[in-house]
């Protein structure tokens, strides 16, 4: 038996010090487990009078799962040669209403009133704990943080470099198509690479997306066909263990959104589904048409009245518990196991509800599942979306500069505005767009400026064009814009048109902005 410490709580001088000890102090023996002693602080952490704790035996102090492990440890310390100290680290230990919490476990074998036992110190740890996670919570988030960002700086050079490339390709292909003596199978190829063209940029916008970088590029669209077409990958990111039930609204919910974020908001929400079921189970997707009369205030915000689209999202999970509601939107949250996610889906999901003037909401019972509803302002619901003709164009509509670094885009560009009934100037850069300017600038009606280009790039031309034309219409135009870029934007109230764009959209944007 290795030699104990002859320090006996009773004993004046030490009774004294372990007593007024801030900390929880107690001694139990160490073949009964019988409590012997124990200080204020110990009483008031367990919530015993002295008479009840001294009544007790030190595994009562511990849930039922942990008193195995408790005598185990207990009989290697009596074994070892420690020299009587001992530091157990953290364990679980309750309380008289039976609340678990973690202790730091540390003392030192003694022989009490001639028979061995074991003074203990167990502070409650559950700030200490709760401060380090957190710290640990806040470092994992900066590391995701830090990830996300590089992704998104490759995503805007790579989205740069592809969009603009995509931007030429699809000009080219449109005049081929649209040449009244080219064959029919040479239109017909065009065709093909257009349609190629635009799944490659559909590509791209879900990196830019995902890396949350892409401006909203909306467009009229039905909520109904956006919930078919991606009917087959919700099914895919469902699993065979749960089953997809879809139900649309009879009428057209024409809404004027961008479909790629969409298509993103719902996969992200069967994905939650599916992670909220961990099992066989249930997700029904459904479309609806609501009319408010007065507004709807819901736990994420107010709806004006009018009428609105409704995309839901019912799973036949377990529910979301009460105490995780008011988090379920931020960023980073999440429930899921390290590397299972990375707690921005709903965040997205909520942000781009934002940024189409909507709302995403939820409600949930435990036990009985979530359902998230996403609410969208409602264009002409019922009626059939724009046709996709364009009017014909009118002769001799001015002077339109345009300014870009890719020879293919500027080109393209060019070839597409003359039949448009404009005379096309063309810039390789921004200081020849303010040279061209500066000579012409009383018969330009609008620029149309790349936003990133060599010696002046579109926002600072466009600043020193101002200058001489103060007024001047702008169209800006980019694979990828920064949130410098973005915030320009706003505050000059320009247009921007996303690369990569169809002739149509251009000449659509180019005729908005003349008309403000």
């Amino acid at each position: 038996m290795t030699e104990r410490r002859a320090a006996s709580p009773k004993a004046d001088p030490y009774r004294v010090l372990f007593d007024s000890n801030p900390n929880p102090l107690w001694v139990f023996e160490t073949d009964t487990y019988r409590i012997v002693a124990g200080n204020d602080a110990a009483l008031r952490q367990y919530g015993y009078s002295r008479k009840e704790f001294l009544a007790l035996s030190a595994e009562d102090l511990r849930p039922a799962s942990e008193r195995a492990a408790f005598r185990a440890k207990i009989q290697k310390l009596r074994r070892d040669d420690t020299h009587g100290v001992f530091q157990a680290g953290i364990w679980k230990h309750a309380r008289k209403d039976g609340t678990v919490f973690p202790v730091e476990v540390t003392g030192c074998l003694i022989d009490f009133e001639g028979r061995e036992a074991a003074l203990a110190m167990t502070p409650d740890v559950t700030r200490r704990l709760a401060a380090e996670e957190a710290a640990l919570e806040r470092e994992r988030q900066g590391q995701v943080a830090q990830k996300m960002e590089a992704v998104g700086r490759l995503a805007g050079g790579v989205a740069h470099e592809c969009n603009n490339v995509l931007t030429g390709i699809m000009g080219l292909a449109t005049l081929i198509e649209q040449t009244p003596s080219a064959p029919a199978a040479t239109q017909a190829d065009a065709a093909a690479i257009l349609a190629a063209c635009k799944r490659a940029a559909g590509l791209v916008l879900r990196l830019l997306t995902f890396s949350q970088r892409s401006e909203p590029r909306k467009e009229p669209l039905d909520l109904n066909e956006v919930v078919a077409r991606n009917r087959a990958m919700a099914a895919v990111v469902l699993g065979d263990a749960v089953r997809l039930e879809v139900a649309l609204a009879p009428e057209r919910l024409s809404v004027r959104a961008d479909g790629g974020h969409l298509d993103q908001v719902l996969l992200n929400l069967c994905l939650n589904a599916k992670d909220a079921i961990a099992g066989a189970g249930r997700v029904r997707v459904a479309t609806s048409l609501v009319s408010l009369a007065e507004p709807l205030v819901l736990r994420q915000g107010t709806l004006p009245l009018g009428r609105y689209a409704v995309l839901s999202i019912q799973d036949s999970g377990h529910g979301i518990p009460q105490e995780h509601r008011d988090r379920v939107f931020d960023p980073f949250f999440t429930t899921r196991p390290p590397g299972r996610g990375t707690g921005l889906g709903l965040s997205v999901a909520y942000a781009v509800a934002r940024d189409h003037g909507g709302v995403i909401d939820f409600e949930s019972e435990p036990g009985r599942g979530a359902t998230f509803r996403l609410y969208l302002p409602c264009e002409d619901c019922g009626a059939a979306l724009p046709s996709p003709a364009g009017r014909a164009p009118s002769a001799a509509r001015g002077v339109v500069l345009v300014a870009d670094d890719e020879t293919i885009v500027r080109e393209s560009i060019g070839r597409l505005l003359a039949p448009a009934g404009f005379e096309v100037l063309l810039a390789a850069d921004g200081e020849e767009a303010v040279k061209l300017f500066s000579e012409r600038a009383v018969e330009v009606r609008l620029v149309v400026l790349d936003i990133v280009m060599p010696k002046a790039d579109g926002l600072e031309a466009y600043g020193r064009m101002r200058e001489l034309k103060p007024g001047l219409p702008v169209l800006f135009m980019s694979g990828y814009a920064t949130a410098r870029a973005r915030d320009a934007i706003r505050s000059h109230a320009a247009a921007f048109l996303p690369k990569p764009f169809l002739p149509k959209e251009l000449v659509e944007r180019i005729e908005q902005a003349l008309s403000r």
